[in-house]
């Protein structure tokens, strides 16, 4: 597996956290002989807790799991994700993908899946990738409990293998916050982890033009790009995209393709 610009090469939140206790132990001993010992304490606890929250909500930081956010390549590949579908936008999509030649892998929700068979199936048809983003992508998705999340992933799996006759490989955590919740729900899965190393913002009020520059502006091979089919602006800033791919000779595959290229 893949990483690049991660905090960590193996998810160190256990020893991590075994190093926290060993601190706030240190910090209670020095209140015995110190005043300063008040300081330390309360200087690691707010310490850590800023740390366990940047480390949560980048996926790519390595602390809690391992995630693909881009593969290191020699050609000029790229891999566009979609999460949050299918929708009533992702037919029109695949229509733009296909008349740019690209492929691309949708992590879509279990619950999203039940009335659009027909799309999914044009998807997997088309040469696309279908991935795992849980079954319903709620708000406390990161607070529950680790059997919790694994129903979510599995009947998500579930879903998407009915209509195409294949189970996903590829599993992209709601919000990308990861924590010992999850990791512990994802301990005994074959599933592999998928981040970004270009977050579009597509989701965010921000204008169609601030996003195709936020994207433009940082393409390089081995990206992996994070946009939504939801998002109002999609289909204009899909097609920009593909436009300025086709004009700089890159080429846009599946997740599965450019990890296989990876050098």
């Amino acid at each position: 597996m893949i990483m690049r610009s991660s905090w960590f090469r193996k998810p160190v939140y256990k020893k991590a956290n075994l190093i926290f206790v060993l601190i706030i132990a240190f910090g209670v001993s020095l209140i015995f002989f110190t005043p300063a010992g008040w300081y330390v304490l309360a200087t690691s606890i707010v310490i850590w807790i800023i740390f366990s929250f940047l480390a949560s909500y980048n996926i790519c930081s390595g602390m809690f799991i391992s995630a693909i956010c881009s593969v290191p390549v020699k050609e000029n590949l790229i891999s566009l994700t979609f999460d949050d579908g299918p929708c009533k936008t992702t037919e029109t999509l695949l229509q733009l993908l296909k008349k740019y030649d690209a492929k691309a892998t949708f992590f879509m929700l279990g619950c999203n899946v039940s009335g659009r068979e027909a799309v999914v199936c044009k998807m997997y048809s088309d040469g696309h990738e279908t991935g795992n983003h849980s079954f319903s992508h709620k708000s406390r998705f990161p607070l529950m409990s680790p059997k919790k999340i694994k129903d979510e992933i599995k009947n998500t799996q579930e879903a998407i293998q009915k209509i195409t006759g294949k189970v996903p490989a590829y599993f992209r955590p709601p919000f990308g916050v990861t924590n010992p919740l999850l990791a512990r729900a994802l301990k005994s899965s074959d599933l592999k982890i998928i981040g970004w190393s270009i977050r579009s913002m597509d989701t965010t009020n921000r204008s169609q033009d601030r996003i195709i520059k936020n994207i433009l502006g940082r393409i390089q091979p081995g990206d992996i790009i994070l946009l939504h089919d939801t998002s109002k602006h999609i289909i204009n800033v899909l097609e920009k995209v593909l436009v300025y791919c086709r004009k700089e000779n890159y080429k846009l595959v599946t997740i599965s393709e450019l990890i296989k290229h990876q050098v």
